[in-house]
């Protein structure tokens, strides 16, 4: 259930540009007015933060931001924009892959980085071993999949749904391409 400030939030005239960023809110969201690109971008971000500033008067807020290798200048300027003083009370959570610092954290105060890495051996074949109630390879498919969870879990099922002990990467991922529907 959404707090009620948050929803007197999304009815306000800023908040109808959020529709053109966040088009899952277009139900909720009255119709944008006419407006130059830089005042709607402007006006969009001013009312998320007022969104978020008004749950986080009543209750703990946490914004989760995942995939960050693949944002852009336009998202970090956003986040910038959220993040300005006064700030919101809210928990920042960046997630991203890779060597490369994102650009979305890049000018961001106080970060404090945790660098992760795969499971071990031992937990990946317990993982994998877990995921499915067939009998797989869990060692290999832990070796397949580098000690990545999310990859682990596919392999797993992927080898179940074959009846076969074990995949590749490529092949799990290439075959839930294939059952994808065209309108997906």
């Amino acid at each position: 259930r959404s707090p009620q400030g948050a929803l007197e939030a999304l009815r306000s005239r800023e908040a109808a540009e959020l529709g053109r960023l966040f088009p899952v809110l277009a139900g909720v969201l009255a119709p944008p007015g006419r407006q130059q690109l830089d005042d709607s971008r402007s006006m969009a971000a001013r009312a998320l933060r007022d969104v978020l500033d008004a749950i986080a008067r009543e209750k703990p807020l946490a914004l989760l931001i995942d995939d960050a290798q693949w944002a852009d200048a336009d998202s970090a300027a956003l986040l910038a924009d959220l993040l300005a003083a006064p700030r919101p009370a809210l928990l920042l959570v960046v997630t991203a892959r890779g060597p490369d610092r994102p650009v979305l954290v890049d000018g961001l105060p106080n970060i404090d980085e945790v660098t992760l890495g795969g499971l071990d051996v031992a937990d990946a074949v317990a993982l994998a071993a877990a995921v499915v109630d067939e009998p797989v390879d869990a060692a290999a498919i832990a070796r397949e999949a580098q000690g990545h969870p999310m990859f682990i879990a596919e392999l797993s099922r992927f080898a179940a749904e074959r009846r076969a002990t074990a995949g590749t990467l490529d092949d799990a991922l290439w075959s839930r391409a294939c059952d994808l529907t065209q309108a997906a």
